[in-house]
């Protein structure tokens, strides 16, 4: 009686040494499947300077979040029209230095980017109110070639 039982307790431990997985209408012959749909929205600010003097500068900042198959360019007019509030005949066109900037997305995380902009010093305007405005270009697109920011 004692082999009896000292083999059924052997045939007892064989069996529960070996593992058992299960899997629900599934071929687990192939592992565990696993995946995730992110939960990010594309959303973007561009912040630009309300107000510049003729010889100064200020910061144009880029934050949000997009994929990484798109790519957010901001570009700004190349010159801007000053006229003067006492003739308005009298003009005087000043350069904006901006360099363009593309932006690729990220799938992992926020984008936080800034650049410099300025406008010309003015020459020869001794009387009046010189002004004018020049603007920003904002564009996002898809599918662009892959490049570290410009």
């Amino acid at each position: 009686m004692k082999k009896i039982l000292s083999l059924a307790l052997a045939a007892l431990m064989l069996v529960s040494v070996v593992p058992m997985v299960y899997a629900a209408d599934v071929d687990y012959t192939q592992g565990t499947a696993v995946s995730y749909t992110g939960t990010g929205t594309e959303q973007y600010t561009v912040t630009v300077p309300a107000e510049l003097a003729p010889g100064e500068s200020g910061s144009v900042i880029v934050e949000g979040t997009w994929a990484s198959n798109r790519v957010l360019t901001v570009t700004a007019d190349a010159t801007v029209t000053l006229t003067n509030s006492i003739d308005t005949q009298d003009t005087k066109t000043l350069d904006v230095i901006f360099q363009t900037f593309t932006i690729p997305g990220d799938n992992t995380t926020d984008i936080a980017l800034g650049r410099e902009v300025e406008v010309e010093a003015i020459e020869n305007a001794l009387f009046g109110t010189w002004s004018g405005k020049f603007n920003y270009n904002v564009e996002i697109k898809d599918d662009v070639p892959r490049g570290p920011i410009a």
